[in-house]
């Protein structure tokens, strides 16, 4: 099992991810479909952010927090949490602006995703979970 940590400790954070995320939308609107909202983008807590944040630890912790894999998956890790938290936030926004527009105007069609980035906090408890997760299967396996 050690040779799969790695892949065990981020598959467990995404799972985490997308189950705490599903947990809190359905506790807040009380309506959704449990699977649509295991599946869905954006909202709390940020699996890009849980995911990309237990591939470094992860690797830190089996090849060395001095390692060019550790760099590799430090420099990925930097630009998936900002992108989450600019460019998709941004997208939300405005997806969330072009709908409220097309409805006031009566146009019939397809919405724009809303659900796209997140905010610090959300980011901030996605790499939470993620450090949490890959310590705790870095001690188990």
């Amino acid at each position: 099992m050690e040779r799969y940590e790695i892949l065990i400790a981020v598959t467990i954070s995404w799972f985490l991810s997308q189950l705490i995320k599903s947990l809190y939308a359905l506790l807040k609107s009380g309506g959704l479909s449990f699977i649509k909202t295991l599946l869905r983008q954006g909202g709390l807590v940020s699996s890009h952010s849980a995911v990309v944040s237990s591939l470094g630890i992860s690797c830190g912790l089996t090849c060395g927090f001095d390692s060019a894999e550790f760099a590799i998956c430090f420099v990925v890790a930097v630009m998936t949490l900002l992108d989450a938290g600019g460019v998709r936030y941004t997208t939300g926004k405005m997806s969330r602006f072009l709908n409220d527009t097309v409805s006031k105007e009566g146009i019939n069609g397809e919405k724009f995703n809303e659900n796209l980035g997140h905010t610090a906090p959300q980011i901030a408890l996605g790499v939470l979970l993620g450090i949490v997760v890959s310590t705790v299967t870095h001690l188990c396996l």
